[in-house]
């Protein structure tokens, strides 16, 4: 059966190692040929010398463009179109309105006629053309005729509509001609005839911009782009740019049939987690086999590498926003700090492949972050330490960057701001992982020290309900919870798992107090009842504990500790009693034995060595330091003769350091201490009557 759950444990974990290789490698960004590196114009190119693969043309900058592009508007001359049918329309329209009119005279008839052609023949244009050429901005005008040639045309008797009108009603002094332009309303035979093709204009103006901003030259393949050091100036910066885009419009076939980085990072990727699989089986082997904890582990591991791919598309300097050193907080309050350390190496070494032109100086900073939030956060206890932890991982964070941009002689990054705040901000989530824990805590069913610290509070209901119904097994739960703690910190355990456990391993007699003797005052129940049925009263204080741990909703690591303190050890007294009784002497053990497990973790094997010897030591008549060693030594080393504690992950060498911490606590818990004489009464002499009492006595 054992055999079957390690199987499935392993069949689980290696699918999940797998979903998150391919995960991970969808998410994967692609930076092979078909993308340059990080660069910034103005700054050093910090990256090995960059050779081009392809053949493009050497482009202007930026300012030339402009300067071009402001040239050509200022001087490039605009394309019009002479509209000769509207002008014939609007003049024999004018022509039928006169001659319709039998009170204006031929001689005038013929002048206003004449007038009007000679305006469409100079050439009538929009307002805002005219503007500009009043203004002197358009000394010429650029006609197209059918063939679409240009003619360069002065604009000297060029008119808008209304200054055609004036024009004529001006030349024409006379009163029957300005009668007669009234009487046909002569403005509204004017029309602009001169037309702006916006078309030909923009075509003409990017064929000469096209041409006047031609590269200077062609690289060709082969040829260094930029060395290491250079400051990317604006030469530099449009060829790189018109380099980058070439690679990624896919100019050249070859590129793209030659871009291993794909499947390339995918084999690192795999790499990684493979050995991070191989950590796990073969130095936390525990935790390997517990699916649950490796759920947790896999899935945060994905979680951030996703995240980082994500930042790292949009911007790779925004990776310093992240919060990376919560990996190894959250990783090291569920379990230990070697898989949190690992753990977080194996991330950053998987999150680098985002940022392949930066992996030293990233995976530098962040080894220096992990390892501090590890130092600085081991024992999580205290919410402040999460506050203290952030604020050192910045002043890390900034002189780590300091000093790598000092080495490589790089002082401009130095004043950029913007760095500083992404490590401000990312300093500022960092001391928010507490919520980060509590929603794994409820996700995944773990239990971490702040947990449990709040669960050793004598005022917590289970506790305050254990001090009311048994004050004794109150204060027999504080001695083993300290004894259990110095001995947990002695050999390396879980302080804080030991000490709630303890406090809560005996919630179970709150049901039958009077049954145990800590808890008795002069009747003993147990008088008049057989050693089975005693024995029963006895063992159900574990299996009703559970059943409280349930109604409390107490986490896991306290059942742990209510159902293996005893193990499958036995209720000793009540089977020797049995045996006493029985006339061969032979009696079942199975009505005497506790339901068990035995211990299965270092810090129950602990409880459980701490309970019976603290219990044991009461007992004595003497507890000297003799009497003490001598006990403890007999009640562990029944226990280890029993096997009770053959499945926790517990050396003899701790056993013995336990063994000495027991003694020692205890001598001092016991210690001898003097008589004192009874009161010796004092002598009062007679009062006479010169005895008079002195002042304030």
């Amino acid at each position: 059966m054992v055999n079957k759950e390690i199987k499935r444990s392993v069949a689980v974990t290696l699918m999940l190692l797998v979903g998150s290789i391919v995960l991970m490698s969808l998410f994967l960004p692609n930076k092979g040929n078909d993308e340059l590196p990080s660069y910034e114009l103005g700054k050093p190119w910090m990256h090995p010398m960059l050779t081009a693969k392809i053949s493009i043309g050497i482009p202007r900058t930026d300012s030339e463009l402009k300067h071009t592009a402001d040239s050509l508007k200022a001087n490039m001359g605009r394309y019009y179109h002479v509209d000769y049918g509207t002008a014939r329309s609007q003049v024999g329209a004018l022509t039928r309105a006169l001659n319709a009119r039998a009170d204006v005279k031929p001689m005038v008839r013929q002048r206003l006629i004449a007038a009007v052609s000679k305006a469409y023949t100079d050439g009538i244009v929009d307002d805002a053309t005219y503007q500009n050429i009043s203004s002197g901005k358009m000394p010429n005008l650029l006609i197209l005729n059918d063939n679409n040639i240009a003619t360069t045309t002065a604009t000297d008797a060029m008119r808008s509509v209304r200054d055609a009108y004036m024009s004529i009603y001006n030349t024409l002094s006379d009163a029957d001609s300005h009668e007669a332009m009234a009487r046909v309303a002569l403005n509204s035979y004017l029309v602009p005839n001169l037309n702006y093709d916006s078309v030909e204009t923009n075509r003409k103006y990017n064929e000469e911009f096209s041409m006047r901003t031609a590269p200077t030259g062609t690289l060709q393949p082969g040829q260094s782009i930029i060395y290491p050091g250079t400051i990317v100036d604006e030469h530099k910066f449009a060829l790189l740019n018109a380099y980058g885009d070439a690679l990624k419009n896919g100019k050249d076939t070859q590129v793209k049939e030659t871009n291993y980085a794909l499947p390339g990072n995918v084999v690192l990727v795999a790499a990684m987690m493979v050995v991070f699989y191989l950590f796990m089986r073969l130095v936390r082997p525990r935790t390997f086999a517990d699916t649950r904890r490796m759920t947790f582990l896999i899935s945060l591991i994905t979680s951030f590498v996703v995240l980082s791919f994500l930042v790292a598309k949009f911007r790779s300097n925004y990776l310093y926003v992240m919060p990376f050193a919560l990996m190894p907080i959250v990783v090291t309050t569920f379990t230990d700090t070697r898989i949190g350390f690992f753990t977080h190496l194996v991330t950053m070494f998987i999150c680098s492949l985002a940022i392949p032109d930066r992996q030293a100086e990233f995976l530098f900073m962040q080894f220096l972050a992990g390892s501090i939030a590890i130092a600085s956060m081991k024992g999580l206890l205290r919410r402040s330490q999460l506050v203290q932890c952030a604020f050192f991982i910045f002043a890390a964070y900034s002189a780590a960057f300091c000093a790598l941009c000092m080495a490589r002689n790089d002082m401009a990054s130095v004043g950029d701001w913007h760095f500083f705040l992404y490590f401000a901000i990312n300093s500022v989530v960092l001391s928010f992982a507490y919520t980060v824990i509590f929603l794994e805590e409820k996700l995944f069913g773990f239990t971490s020290s702040l947990t449990l610290v709040e669960l050793s509070d004598s005022n917590s209901p289970a506790l305050r309900m254990l001090s009311e119904r048994c004050p004794g097994t109150f204060q027999h739960s504080f001695q083993v919870a300290n004894l259990a703690t110095e001995v947990a910190h002695r050999i390396g355990a879980n302080m804080q798992q030991v000490r709630a456990g303890a406090l809560y391993h005996d919630i179970g007699k709150t049901q039958n107090p009077a049954f145990f003797t800590e808890n008795q005052m002069s009747v003993n129940p147990h008088i008049g009842l057989s050693p089975v049925q005693s024995a029963e009263i006895v063992i159900a204080h574990v299996s009703s504990g559970l059943k409280l741990a349930v109604q409390y909703d107490l986490p896991q690591v306290i059942k742990d500790a209510i159902a293996q303190h005893h193990g499958k050890g036995r209720a000793r007294y009540f089977y020797t009693m049995a045996c006493k009784e029985a006339p061969d002497g032979k009696v079942d053990p199975a009505p005497f034995t506790y339901p068990g497990p035995n211990p299965q973790s270092k810090e129950t094997a602990i409880l459980m060595m701490c309970d019976a010897c603290e219990a044991a030591a009461k007992s004595l008549a003497e507890p000297n330091e003799k009497n003490i060693t001598a006990i403890v030594n007999k009640v562990i080393d029944s226990q280890v003769a029993e096997g009770l504690l053959s499945e926790a992950p517990i050396s003899f060498r701790d056993i013995g350091i336990a063994k000495r911490t027991i003694v020692e606590m205890l001598r001092t818990l016991y210690h001898p201490r003097i008589s004192y004489p009874d009161d010796v009464k004092p002598v009062v002499p007679e009062a006479t009557a010169d005895d008079t009492p002195l002042p304030n006595e």
